[in-house]
């Protein structure tokens, strides 16, 4: 009876019969555990930080997602130690492109390990995109450069120079100041500045005739002794219109009406050669 009494008087060692069960004595965090009343700490602690920790609603304050930022290890201030990506070209800055990152990755609340990992793999695809970018304007201007040597071939042989040099002359002449850096962009048109280097040739070898026939050295006048004085000055009329700015310049006012006299003195000038 008495030993009833004393078993019931004295406490129950609860330590004594408190135990980490296998499944958890390789966890880091339960070296602290050493009692029930440590375990129920922990839990407690844990509790308190999923709280801090729970994401605000879409309808929360700015406040309210500050906080949670914080907690979540946003830096104070918008700086971060970015690390830039391997395969950068040699003296590329991104310094500019730093501060404009730290700045939008600071407004949507990313940490620093965070904000560093969008930092490079943007980079990265801005790399990768002005890079694919670089070599199609490569393979594009490679095409122009073949279909330009093509025509130059097909249409002027060994004249390519001379017909583009005269071209350049005349725009520079005829186009307006305004527009005259227009003539570097058609580099990059070779159809249009073939067509326009045609027209060219085709002009200068009006020209070199009428050159031609002026100096004496054509026929036009010859064996025509008693109409002589009149083909000649039809043929003076013909050649300073032929190389007149209004028979060369297509958008002058008046080049309809000179094209015209020409045509009628051309044919003057044929029925004499008959």
């Amino acid at each position: 009876m008495d030993e009833q009494i004393q078993s019931q008087s004295e406490p129950v060692s609860t330590e004594s019969s408190f135990a980490i069960p296998e499944a958890y004595k390789d966890k880091g965090w339960i070296e602290k555990i050493k009692s029930p009343d440590d375990l129920w700490k922990s839990l407690d602690n844990a509790q308190s930080l999923i709280g801090k920790r729970q994401i605000p609603t879409n309808d929360a304050s700015d406040d309210e997602w500050n906080q949670f930022y914080k907690a979540a290890g946003r830096p104070d201030e918008p700086k971060y130690e970015f690390a830039d990506p391997e395969g950068l070209p040699e003296g590329f800055d991104t310094s500019s492109f730093k501060e404009q990152a730290a700045q939008i990755l600071h407004k949507a609340g990313l940490n620093t390990k965070q904000a560093n990992k969008v930092y490079q793999e943007y980079l990265k695809l801005e790399l990768d995109a002005a890079g694919k970018q670089g070599t199609q304007k490569e393979e594009q201007q490679k095409a122009l450069d073949e279909q330009f040597v093509k025509l130059m071939k097909e249409h002027f042989a060994e004249d390519e120079d001379k017909y583009k040099e005269l071209t350049k002359t005349e725009f520079n002449k005829h186009v307006p100041q305004s527009l005259k850096e227009t003539f570097a962009k058609l580099e990059d048109m070779p159809d249009v500045l073939t067509a326009l280097m045609a027209y060219t040739k085709g002009k200068q070898g009006e020209i070199d005739r009428v050159i031609k026939a002026y100096t004496g050295e054509g026929s036009l006048t010859s064996g025509q002794q008693s109409t002589g004085v009149a083909i000649a000055e039809v043929n003076k009329e013909w050649a300073k219109l032929m190389t007149s700015p209004e028979a060369r310049d297509f958008t002058s006012p008046n080049h309809k009406q000179t094209m015209a006299r020409i045509t009628e003195l051309q044919g003057i000038l044929d029925r004499n050669k008959k």
